[in-house]
């Protein structure tokens, strides 16, 4: 699933950075935490929809923080492993 919300982001940038010049910040701030909630929900959740899911699995969330020039958090899975690690 891929959520974007960048419809008309330019057009709210540039009306709230001129309100307050820490808003891109505040609002990388925002992505990030939100995109951590959805993490730790992924992974509450993973129980339910495999069957006794290892450490790896469980900790194949991870998140990719947003910067105040991107404005963008990911939320994503890893998808290979060292099993030497």
């Amino acid at each position: 699933m891929n959520v974007s919300l960048t419809s008309n982001i330019d057009e709210v940038l540039g009306f709230t950075a001129r309100l307050h010049p820490q808003f891109r910040f505040a609002a990388a701030v925002a992505l990030t935490r939100t995109a951590q909630t959805a993490r730790l929900d992924l992974r509450r959740k993973m129980p339910e929809v495999f069957d006794r899911p290892t450490r790896f699995t469980l900790n194949s969330v991870f998140i990719i923080p947003a910067k105040k020039d991107t404005l963008r958090a990911t939320v994503w899975l890893k998808d290979t492993g060292d099993a030497a690690s």
